[in-house]
């Protein structure tokens, strides 16, 4: 129902600007660092920290294939931040534009590790986040580093 909801608001919503963007993350960001902020990849990862999704739908229609599965120099992609910060409505919004619910995190030389977006929301207590992504079809099997399944992390 969720998914169905999202794809009819986000047809029927206008091109929203930058400025409206600014606006949307004044309060949660600050006027200051909301000032700083001029790229579209900087607004749509605040904008998915925080959970703004209006500003996230937005922009993701603003977003190539290619940058929705990219990692910064973090070694973490869109659907990693939306993870950590137990954003089900945003990971929605993320897949539904076609990011890789298998994507794995990368370490700070951009090697790739074995952490999946499932862990980093089991680890951060999102139940809803999790649900979300295994709804997308993320495996519950896959070990990180450690060896650890998403299980182990959610009885841990």
């Amino acid at each position: 129902a969720m998914i169905a909801e999202l794809k009819r608001q986000s047809s029927h919503l206008p091109t929203i600007t930058d400025n409206r963007i600014q606006d949307f993350l004044r309060k949660p960001c600050g006027t200051r660092q909301t000032s700083k902020m001029k790229t579209v990849n900087v607004f749509l990862q605040a904008s998915i920290e925080k959970g703004v999704l209006p500003a996230v739908v937005a922009l993701l229609k603003r977003c190539t294939q290619t940058r929705l599965n990219k990692t910064n120099e973090d070694g973490r992609a869109l659907i990693h931040y939306a993870a950590v910060n137990c954003r089900a409505d945003v990971l929605s919004a993320l897949l539904l534009a076609g990011c890789d619910v298998a994507l794995p995190c990368h370490t700070s030389e951009q090697r790739p590790t074995r952490t999946l977006a499932l862990h980093l929301a089991i680890q951060s207590g999102g139940l809803e986040a999790a649900c979300c992504l295994l709804r997308y079809g993320a495996r519950v099997s896959v070990a990180d580093d450690e060896g650890w399944t998403a299980i182990h992390h959610a009885a841990f």
